[in-house]
């Protein structure tokens, strides 16, 4: 909870009151590790389109001195950048948008009402482990080319990596776990299956535009845990929030339940409302002035995506879940920082959701009983929610 503006801390659990905070007392501000946040909508937006910004994987003065788990992660982020030489966000882009791709709306509603009809005779569930994870881990398996015989496996690794896919993503410093060592290898092996047989798939797609690179494998065992994180435990993510989000509007839940249409533009407010994503970081690539501050080049800013999304001086009554409002959120980053993968997240998002209110009459969160991550700076989501549950049993 936040006492100054010098002492800025955020809640995990529920960081909105210390945005509104720094809002109203300082929107652009500057850390003692000499970072800058930006927490109002209109210096986020700008940042993010601005010229003068850098994708922190772009700049070599930040770039040299990272420590290798987040130059690997800096690296691949950029290679997915628009400034990036590379093919791989054309490629990428272009199987999330095509109908190629082994997935499609119907096999995805398939799997999530599979899932919740398997569990129907259970009073007690966990919304993450029981459904988001499944569901959103089965889903991202499809895209990338995992063979249904080995997604179990991965799936099981995952489940007990402690500190989830970016703790395993440098594969030099051996600090990993047992498990994050286990999870690299099943992704070897999945390469070179891929190798001998391709598919319509990403691995596919990556490893058919990635053979000039100098050490393709280390190259796309770091892209594939990326395309896990944003796929899987991003989603993960956004089911928690968007769950607990909804039983605390009970009317709006309804709503959903009697029109499942209006979940297209239900997503992007749920978004809006609580986003997974809280933080997007750039470089200053020259100086910037905003306001009365002076922003050095080389500064790292740090855009409060979560902050934006709530401010009030752009949403009315931001507190509040409101259907029509204008889509605007930065939930999906923006300009040249929007996300690759928005168009699947909002499939995966509202047909999810959709199959979870058709086959649930009513959820009671223990609230006392939910937990969150541990790392919840850009990240926000819990680890686990714990329901009483009421099943339609006329599905």
């Amino acid at each position: 909870m936040i006492k100054t503006a010098d002492t800025f801390s955020i809640g995990m659990k529920n960081p909105y009151p210390s945005y509104t905070y720094m809002q109203e007392h300082s929107p652009v501000h500057q850390l003692p590790s000499g970072q800058w946040i930006i927490f109002d909508y209109k210096n986020a937006h700008e940042l993010l389109q601005s010229p003068k910004c850098l994708h922190w994987g772009q700049d070599e003065r930040v770039f040299g001195n990272l420590p290798p788990m987040e130059k690997a992660i800096a690296t691949t982020l950029y290679t997915l950048s628009p400034g990036s030489d590379r093919p791989y966000r054309k490629q990428i882009l272009h199987q999330l948008a095509g109908r190629s791709l082994k997935i499609d709306e119907k096999s995805m509603q398939d799997l999530a009402d599979d899932l919740l009809i398997n569990l129907k005779g259970k009073n007690n569930i966990d919304i993450i482990s029981d459904f988001a994870h499944p569901f959103t881990f089965g889903t991202i398996c499809r895209i990338i080319g995992i063979p249904e015989n080995q997604r179990e496996t991965f799936s099981n690794l995952v489940a007990k990596m402690d500190g989830g896919y970016l703790s395993c993503i440098d594969i030099e410093t051996g600090k990993q776990t047992i498990e994050g060592a286990a999870f690299i290898q099943q992704l070897k092996e999945l390469i070179k299956l891929k190798q001998n047989e391709l598919g319509n798939d990403l691995c596919s797609v990556l490893l058919e535009s990635s053979h000039q690179e100098p050490d393709q494998e280390a190259f796309l065992i770091s892209m594939l845990i990326l395309l896990f994180y944003a796929g899987h435990q991003n989603m993960m993510n956004f089911f928690g929030n968007a769950l607990l989000t909804l039983h605390e509007h009970p009317k709006m839940q309804q709503e959903f339940r009697e029109h499942p249409k209006l979940l297209d533009k239900g997503v992007d407010e749920l978004i809006r409302y609580d986003s997974p994503l809280q933080y997007i970081m750039l470089i200053a690539k020259e100086d910037i002035k905003i306001d009365d501050k002076h922003i050095s080049a080389g500064s790292q800013l740090l855009i409060s995506v979560g902050a934006a999304n709530r401010d009030a001086s752009v949403f009315e009554n931001p507190e509040q879940l409101i259907l029509d409002r204008e889509h605007k959120h930065l939930g999906y980053g923006v300009g040249a920082f929007r996300c690759i993968g928005a168009r699947l997240a909002q499939l995966q998002a509202s047909t999810g959701l959709n199959s979870w209110l058709k086959h649930v009459v009513a959820y009671n969160p223990k609230l006392d009983e939910v937990s969150w991550r541990m790392h919840p700076f850009v990240q926000r989501g819990p680890a686990s929610v714990p329901v009483k549950i009421d099943w339609n049993d006329d599905n």
